[in-house]
């Protein structure tokens, strides 16, 4: 089976999508998955082939004006259009991650059946923020007919899949947790010295940060000694 992976390695080891996609690039092909990595980007002008990390990452050009309403406007060049449908038919599985994507909007419409993992972009909370208007406007344009057209839609909780029910009771749901990477999968028992350290966005009802606080204060003290840490 060969699956790409729609979205970027990316540099920033605390953005969440990026390592999602860095687990399952690196994890796939264990399972005798062909794996590899579509980026669609405003850094070049031709498409690109380079080997990250012993994986195939291809960089397409897209065409899109500066700040942020351009990403938003953003559209594959010919070229990019052109390669992406040639690409599609070799293909057996596109994997779309995090929401409100233009790249999306492209290869959802590819002659390929795709997988949408929406990371949490449609929480409640999410959609009240400053950009409410700007992703409620996204989604009756778009998202809605795209849940509707995916052949899975990955939720990472039993209460998240309800919420994208609520949006579009035709979403294909299937609650699947985010991978950890490789290293941590095959970590056991967790021994790591030092503290624990959280990194993310101070959201109880997105990031469970109170869940891991109060799992804490039940752990027995010896236990943290030792550095073993169940989770």
């Amino acid at each position: 089976m060969k699956v790409a992976q729609v979205g970027s390695l990316g540099g920033d080891r605390s953005n969440g999508v990026h390592q999602v996609v860095r687990a399952l690039v690196q994890g796939l092909p264990e399972a005798g998955v062909d794996v590899e990595v579509w980026h669609l980007t405003r850094s070049v002008r031709r498409v690109t082939w380079a080997a990250e990390e012993g994986v195939s990452v291809w960089r397409i050009p897209v065409l899109a004006a500066g700040g942020g309403l351009g990403g938003h406007l953003q559209m594959p060049t010919p070229e990019g259009i052109a390669w992406l449908r040639r690409r599609a038919l070799q293909t057996d599985v596109a994997h779309l991650h995090s929401v409100f994507q233009p790249d999306h909007l492209w290869t959802s419409h590819l002659e390929v059946p795709f997988i949408l993992t929406p990371d949490g972009g449609y929480h409640p909370l999410v959609l009240a923020g400053a950009a409410a208007v700007r992703k409620r406007l996204w989604l009756i344009m778009h998202d809605r007919r795209m849940l509707a057209r995916a052949a899975v839609v990955q939720a990472l909780s039993a209460a998240e899949a309800e919420c994208i029910r609520g949006l579009q009771p035709l979403a294909r749901t299937v609650v699947l947790e985010a991978p950890l990477s490789h290293e941590l999968a095959t970590r056991q028992p967790y021994t790591a010295a030092g503290p624990l350290v959280f990194l993310g966005r101070l959201d109880i009802e997105h990031k469970g940060l109170d869940l891991l606080v109060e799992a804490l204060a039940c752990v027995d003290a010896r236990q943290l000694a030792r550095g073993v840490l169940l989770v």
